[in-house]
């Protein structure tokens, strides 16, 4: 089962957890989201919309993250309506 979690965005869309920072989306920019840990997965979630997953490696005490790698945006009708540059 796995563990889940509030984590509030950035104006930017990035959420800070457990010392990292993820990117969750732009357009929801200050939003509640929720970040569920599976066992090599983060995934984050907002009103049960994936958002984003990352792919982690556990440090040796199985606690700790100690590498996160291969982000995966997924495209939600969340989008902030300003263009990136």
């Amino acid at each position: 089962m796995p563990q889940s979690l509030p984590a509030n965005g950035t104006r930017s869309g990035y959420i800070r957890f457990r010392r990292w920072r993820f990117y969750a989306e732009a357009g929801l920019a200050k939003q509640e989201v929720s970040v569920h840990i599976y066992t090599s997965t983060l995934k984050i979630e907002y009103q049960d919309t994936e958002l984003a997953l990352y792919t982690m490696e556990w440090a040796e005490d199985n606690k700790h993250m100690k590498e996160v790698k291969n982000p995966r945006v997924i495209e939600t009708g969340y989008r902030s309506p300003q263009l990136t540059l």
